[in-house]
């Protein structure tokens, strides 16, 4: 149950930034193999280790496969986002994340929820954060180019309201993919019939939040939802 005040999609009478413009890897695991070369092979494909001269590109035209993280102190949530699905997500430690990080995954586009300054006195773990998203941020191959994203912009793309709570975001983002799978929330489907957001938990969603605010706000057409082309060129 999405609490009153829920302001994505068209619920409290006006469309969120993000609807208006969306409607107009992988962990190692026992099992995994390794190649210094060639990345780690999991599931169904093998993520390519970025290797000196293989750079992302910076022209998001050609951007097809987003990683993007929600940094913690000792875990982070992440998202692999391609094709308008989320291709893998987790939770997962820090130290593990930050091999993946070195390695690529296959995408051309690092982006990491970043901590504001809102006045206040804050604790060592606010701290510890920081520094994990400065060691996350400098492992990419190209750490300038790496989408440093405050909540407020989250906020702010997602829902358009500054006062919107984690469960607002969640709404928001169910109201943007499509119901392909099974069960009651057809956006995440089920085993049998998987959705589009199939597997995402826990401070995935953030991760996910992240990764589709650079995706709206920088109009990476090759990580989006797939649209009906009169709806897509409003996002061109």
């Amino acid at each position: 149950m999405i609490e009153k005040g829920h302001f994505a999609g068209t619920q409290c009478g006006t469309p969120s930034r993000a609807h208006a413009l969306l409607t107009e890897g992988c962990p190692l695991v026992p099992g995994d193999t390794w190649d210094d070369s060639k990345g780690h092979s999991v599931g169904t494909g093998t993520y390519p280790a970025l290797t000196a001269g293989t750079s992302p590109s910076r022209r998001t035209a050609e951007v097809s496969r987003l990683f993007a993280l929600d940094p913690g102190t000792t875990e982070s949530g992440w998202v692999l986002l391609e094709a308008g699905r989320v291709l893998d997500s987790g939770v997962a430690n820090n130290h593990d994340v930050l091999r993946w990080v070195k390695a690529g995954q296959g995408a051309q586009m690092l982006a990491i929820e970043m901590i504001a300054n809102m006045g206040m006195a804050v604790g060592q773990t606010t701290f510890d954060t920081v520094r994990w998203i400065g060691r996350f941020q400098q492992a990419w191959s190209e750490p300038e180019a790496v989408r440093l994203v405050f909540r407020r912009e989250v906020k702010s793309f997602l829902c358009g309201n500054q006062r919107a709570k984690d469960q607002n975001i969640r709404q928001a983002l169910l109201d943007i993919f499509p119901g392909t799978g099974g069960g009651e929330r057809p956006q995440i489907g089920t085993k049998a019939k998987p959705g589009p957001l199939y597997g995402v938990t826990s401070h995935a969603w953030s991760a996910l939040a992240v990764a589709m605010t650079v995706a709206g706000t920088r109009r990476l057409k090759g990580v989006l939802p797939v649209m009906p082309q009169a709806e897509f060129e409003g996002v061109a």
